[in-house]
């Protein structure tokens, strides 16, 4: 997965990085899951939470790397 791939990253990149995630899940439950994923996988530091955004080409544009779901 992503966050397991950003585990991988976190663990062996010389580079200062963070994610930010822009957009909102319709299941609490979902959310729920990744979070406690995230805190398993001790990478809660280098990940944000945006939220809905009108203007998500402004995060794409600033982003070195963007991935799309």
């Amino acid at each position: 997965t992503l966050l397991e791939a950003l585990k991988i990253l976190a663990e062996n990149s010389r580079f200062d990085w963070h994610i930010s995630f822009v957009g909102l899940s319709e299941s609490p439950d979902y959310m729920a899951a990744v979070n406690m994923k995230i805190d398993e996988l001790g990478i809660r530091e280098k990940i944000a939470f945006i939220g809905p955004s009108d203007d998500v080409t402004t995060f794409l544009e600033s982003a070195s790397v963007g991935v799309l779901s």
